[in-house]
């Protein structure tokens, strides 16, 4: 009987998870006193843009001006007035490294990486060896996978700054990308011995240690715990090192460390379901489990079938049909699927 496995790590999103400088944070949804206080934060924001306005109207050729409306309209999300603003603020102040570095920002938050690349590389004819845009332009390398590119930027900062951990974090970054292991490693390796607390760092090398299924892959994610104790990344990436190689009781008590802190951890969720499932025999914790999963996703077909299958090894057919026909609707050619309902019947 085969089943649907959660085994592979969460993508590793780049730019949204590793860049604090280009970080723009996720909307979540807010209790009612939160609500308020985002309704008093917007009428205080309106009230800063009517203020900046009026000495806008005294002094229209003053580019903090403009720069601190942009800032304004950043925070809010609106990204074209925030663009017209800094470019305002550069067309009276050019080569002002803030408001340069604040337009590469713009741009790729508008959704533009290739645009954010072009006016960095501008930015750098400006300035160059500009520590801060040789690693964001380094960065935007990497998505647009060009990573010789990335690997040249790096270098160039690497001959003027040769102690900074960023550097090498993102020569980790690109060479991993690239799947060059081997100098991945020694590079996240040199970015932790100048940095102890570097904790995305850590986590990689523990990564790529789980990979060579290395029981040194533990120590790294127990020093990124030490640095940061509620590191999710850190516990999942345990979790996983131990559940791929049956211990589901270390595993899970893992995942439930995650969901303490993070209820709402898909891939968390839906391994303790998982583990439930095969190891420990409890079938109605693995229905929980993978219901909340699928709460969390209504078109997680991996969860919609091993929940199936936990109906099914509960004799509960009616539901575990159901579960079996919901995998074909969202995929005809889901085998797995058509297998369990030719089991219990159309």
């Amino acid at each position: 009987m085969q089943l649907q496995v959660r085994t592979k790590h969460k993508a590793f999103a780049l730019l949204c998870c590793l860049n604090a400088s280009l970080y723009l944070g996720c909307n979540e949804p807010v209790e009612e006193s939160e609500q308020d206080a985002q309704v008093q934060q917007t009428d205080q924001d309106g009230g800063k843009l009517g203020e900046i306005n009026d000495q806008i109207k005294l002094a229209s050729n003053d580019p903090t001006l403009y720069y601190n409306k942009a800032l304004i309209h950043f925070e809010k999300g609106d990204l074209d007035a925030s663009f017209g603003d800094i470019n305002r603020a550069l067309s009276l102040d050019s080569t002002n490294n803030t408001y340069l570095s604040f337009m590469s920002d713009v741009l790729y938050f508008q959704g533009d990486v290739e645009a954010a690349r072009s006016f960095i590389t501008h930015w750098l004819t400006i300035y160059p060896g500009n520590k801060e845009a040789l690693i964001k332009v380094a960065k935007l390398h990497i998505l647009l996978q060009d990573y010789d590119s990335s690997l040249t930027a790096l270098e160039t900062m690497q001959d003027r700054d040769q102690f900074n951990p960023q550097i090498y974090f993102y020569q980790g970054v690109t060479y991993k990308a690239m799947g060059d292991t081997v100098n991945a490693i020694k590079a996240f390796q040199k970015t932790v011995a100048l940095n102890q607390e570097n904790v995305q760092g850590h986590i990689q090398l523990g990564r790529l240690f789980s990979a060579k299924n290395d029981k040194v892959a533990i120590q790294y994610f127990n020093r990124a715990l030490e640095a940061d104790s509620v590191n999710i990344e850190a516990f999942y990436g345990k979790a996983m090192f131990y559940q791929n190689r049956t211990k589901p009781e270390m595993a899970e008590k893992l995942y439930k460390k995650i969901l303490a802190i993070e209820p709402n951890h898909l891939d968390a969720t839906y391994n303790m379901g998982f583990l439930s499932l095969i190891y420990f025999d409890k079938l109605t914790d693995g229905v929980k489990y993978f219901t909340s999963a699928i709460e969390l996703n209504p078109n997680y077909i991996e969860a919609i079938y091993n929940r199936g299958y936990c109906y099914e090894l509960l004799e509960d057919a009616n539901n575990a049909r159901v579960d079996y026909k919901k995998t074909l609707s969202l995929n005809p050619q889901y085998d797995l699927g058509a297998e369990g309902l030719s089991r219990v019947g159309r």
